[in-house]
């Protein structure tokens, strides 16, 4: 079973994304950027769903730190924040 990695430090998203997805996929779940780190050595993940906004640092450090470590895993960004800017720096 493919496993999806959630990372959002809000807990109402990561479980309405988990809710959603947990009946197909196996789901691993992170509240901040430390612990993605962490979860990404651990769980080996298919696919990280990832917010840009959060405390401290945010989603774009993360995908920075994935990009540098050479992780491949492809990177579904997800965020209520509404900016041009911002989608173009995650890309």
């Amino acid at each position: 079973m493919r496993t999806i990695l959630i990372v959002d430090d809000e807990p109402a998203p990561r479980y309405a994304m988990r809710r959603a997805l947990e009946h197909r996929y196996r789901i691993a779940e992170a509240d901040s950027v430390a612990a993605a780190r962490e979860a990404i050595a651990r769980e080996r993940p298919d696919v990280v769903l990832l917010d840009i906004v959060m405390a401290g640092e945010d989603g774009l450090a993360l995908l920075a730190w994935m990009r540098e470590q050479g992780h491949a895993h492809p990177v579904l960004v997800v965020s209520a924040l509404d900016t041009a800017r911002t989608a173009l720096e995650s890309l």
